[in-house]
């Protein structure tokens, strides 16, 4: 906007100091247009606050998101060690206890599996064995 006015302010004084007359009629029009790009400049510049807004709105979702996966893949990081951790004491366990490591070898014959669902049709069982 200062841009603007300071040029039309420079033409006005150059057409004064140089003699020339100005006339009224083109010092309206000058006005108009000057006018009307200062309007249009001004909605862009709505546009564009408006836009920045929506996007900050965007972005602070986003951040929110990040967040909480983040915070998701920090538990299941934390679940994982703790399964693994148990998983490493229980074979431990059934190792130093051979009566143990038998009951629980019949235990998963034969009760374990007539209990458990059936394995899902995308599953294949015999993966590395089959073709």
């Amino acid at each position: 906007m200062r841009r603007i006015m300071s040029c039309v302010t420079v033409l006005l004084f150059a057409g004064i100091v140089r003699g020339q007359d100005v006339k009224p009629d083109d010092l309206k029009k000058l006005l108009t247009e000057t006018r009307a790009e200062l309007k249009t400049a001004q909605d862009r510049k709505a546009e564009l606050a408006v836009r920045v807004s929506d996007l900050e709105k965007a972005n602070q979702n986003q951040a929110a998101q990040l967040d909480d996966l983040k915070r998701k893949a920090a538990s299941f990081a934390d679940r994982t060690l703790f399964l693994s951790t148990e998983y490493a004491a229980w074979t431990q366990f059934i190792n130093l206890n051979p009566k143990v490591k038998m009951q629980w070898a019949i235990f998963e014959e034969t009760i374990a599996t007539a209990s458990a669902a059936q394995s899902p049709l995308f599953m294949d069982t015999n993966w590395p064995l089959s073709n």
